[in-house]
């Protein structure tokens, strides 16, 4: 491969007498662009494919870069949005600002990794997405734009307000519940005191969170017993039906039966225990 360039030769009259060619091998520098071409190519095809949302847009928030997952999710076609102001079109009021200082600092050069904020589909429906929004820069170092790569979390959102809505309605359950409930930690201190318990001992829960249970509450005769219990539940024997008395403030002796039950977090570790009495 050559690069030519051709001149015109002439005499001392003036008069063409030829033409001269001075040319330059370009052999490697062609290979170079073709291989560039095709990592450009499968680049694009990689972005546009990706099981992941991606936008682009340039320093002017128009949008340059719309694949096919960032197509799926909104229902907005890419012919529909390209050359759109992202922000002002595409994301809801009470975002706007928030995103908008996010793609600022990446148009600064600035990376920003798992911002979460809604996009909106076509219909109106909100979309959570995860975003990390990277500087995009051209062969000569300009910044030309930003590169947006999403996570669609909104079933992961879902999830987490069922999970929320689960956890309180089971810690309205234990509040409420007909019969004492009470919790310690692994170090034997009280983080759960329900209403029935706190109504047949007279203790209220701010009288008893963060005690210890066996040394405060529980009488001297039956303390090594009841320490016993709870230390078995620590280390996952759970027991059922065991008779003690718990004291009220006024001196009151209140027969319980118990049930200890270990308590784990979402790793399987221990945490503490539950007790359910009657």
């Amino acid at each position: 491969e050559v690069l030519l360039n051709a001149t015109t030769r002439r005499d001392a009259n003036g008069h063409v007498t030829g033409v001269v060619g001075v040319g330059q091998d370009i052999s490697e520098i062609k290979v170079a662009q073709k291989q560039s071409e095709t990592i450009a190519n499968d680049l694009t095809k990689l972005i546009d494919t990706a099981n992941a949302p991606i936008f682009g847009i340039d320093t002017d928030g128009r949008v340059n870069e719309w694949n096919q997952k960032a197509a799926e999710i909104t229902g907005f076609g890419k012919d529909e949005v390209m050359g759109h102001d992202l922000v002002a079109e595409f994301i809801s009021s009470e975002f706007k600002e928030s995103v908008q200082a996010v793609l600022n600092n990446a148009l600064l050069g600035e990376n920003t990794a798992n911002f979460e904020f809604p996009l909106y589909t076509k219909d109106g429906r909100p979309v959570e997405v995860l975003l990390n929004a990277t500087p995009r820069i051209d062969s000569s170092g300009k910044l030309v734009g930003v590169v947006g790569v999403g996570q669609d979390i909104t079933e992961k959102k879902q999830a987490e307000v069922e999970l929320t809505r689960v956890a309180a309605d089971l810690r309205k359950l234990i509040d409420t519940a007909n019969a004492p409930i009470f919790g310690i930690d692994t170090k034997g201190r009280v983080n759960e005191w329900n209403d029935k318990a706190a109504a047949i001992t007279r203790r209220s829960k701010d009288e008893v969170m963060g005690h210890d249970l066996v040394a405060e509450f529980i009488s001297p005769d039956y303390r090594d017993s009841v320490k016993r219990v709870l230390d078995d539940a620590l280390n996952g024997q759970e027991t059922a039906n065991f008779e003690f008395p718990l004291y009220t403030k006024t001196g009151e002796r209140v027969e319980v039966l118990l049930n200890a039950t270990t308590r784990r977090d979402a790793n399987g570790n221990v945490t503490g225990v539950v007790g359910v009495g009657q």
